[in-house]
């Protein structure tokens, strides 16, 4: 319609196309919302921690991990033996990860071919041990933590 003194071009299409693609837009950024909750981009949510475990050897760890962020993996062990315990690392997992820290402070720590070994001084108690780290790419990080005759696998996801 064309009133006279009142030049307003409306582009009908393009406020349509417009108005389509903030609404793809608004979608995107709450299931990025949603997605973050739950813990799947690292951090704190319901999927963002797992554990494996098998014979008495439990690996606690974070699902998912950013490149260069404080990580932590957490190894429990109800056979450890009293003396003497060690806790093995495959050596995928020790070649993508940079160990920074590891509580209670080892005796002793071996380099082998297939991995590193820790070794506790144990107490009756099970053996508790935090390791942490760097992941120092990005990508799935296999790894495998043996105490004892117990083997445990496990995996992360590290974003860049």
């Amino acid at each position: 319609m064309d009133v006279p003194g009142l030049q307003v071009d409306e582009h009908i299409d393009f406020q349509r196309r417009y108005a389509k693609v903030e609404r793809i837009a608004w979608v995107c950024f709450g299931l990025f919302v949603v997605i973050a909750s739950l813990g799947l981009l690292g951090g704190v949510g319901p999927l963002s921690d797992t554990h494996a475990a098998s014979n008495g050897l439990r690996v606690e760890y974070g699902r998912f991990e950013r490149m260069q962020s404080p990580l932590s993996l957490r190894v429990r062990a109800e056979s450890a033996t009293a003396g003497v315990a060690r806790l093995w690392l495959s050596r995928d997992y020790v070649d993508d990860v940079t160990i920074e820290r590891v509580v209670p402070e080892p005796r002793v720590v071996t380099a082998r071919d297939d991995g590193v070994e820790f070794e506790f001084a144990s107490t009756p108690s099970p053996l508790d041990v935090l390791i942490e780290g760097k992941a120092s790419r990005p990508g799935v990080i296999r790894g495998a933590a043996r105490v004892g005759d117990a083997t445990v696998e496990f995996s992360q996801f590290v974003y860049p």
